[in-house]
């Protein structure tokens, strides 16, 4: 909770775009957490205004790749764009 900021915009493939979804974000991530078995990162990229982070995560039923896109704004990640195939996740059991 700390890395994030107090009204983060988030974009992803089941929840949309979502202006102050600091909340939300928190609850779906718990649900990832809860379900994935590993994580395998494919490729970063870092600077000083963001993050682009690739993986395949190990759900349930299979893999599923995710592409997360951060940038920061006062030290706390202030937009998160996630990109993944939804019915895919749920199908591997994602939450």
């Amino acid at each position: 909770r700390v890395l994030l900021s107090d009204d983060l915009d988030f974009t992803g493939s089941l929840a949309g775009h979502r202006p102050d979804a600091t909340d939300g974000f928190l609850h779906g991530v718990a649900g990832f957490i809860s379900t994935v078995r590993s994580i395998n990162v494919v490729r970063e990229v870092h600077d000083e205004q963001g993050s682009a982070v690739l993986y395949d995560a190990e759900m349930p039923g299979g893999t599923v790749r995710f592409a997360e896109f951060f940038t920061f704004h006062d030290d706390v990640i202030d937009t998160l764009n996630l990109h993944y195939d939804g019915q895919d996740y749920i199908a591997k059991g994602g939450q």
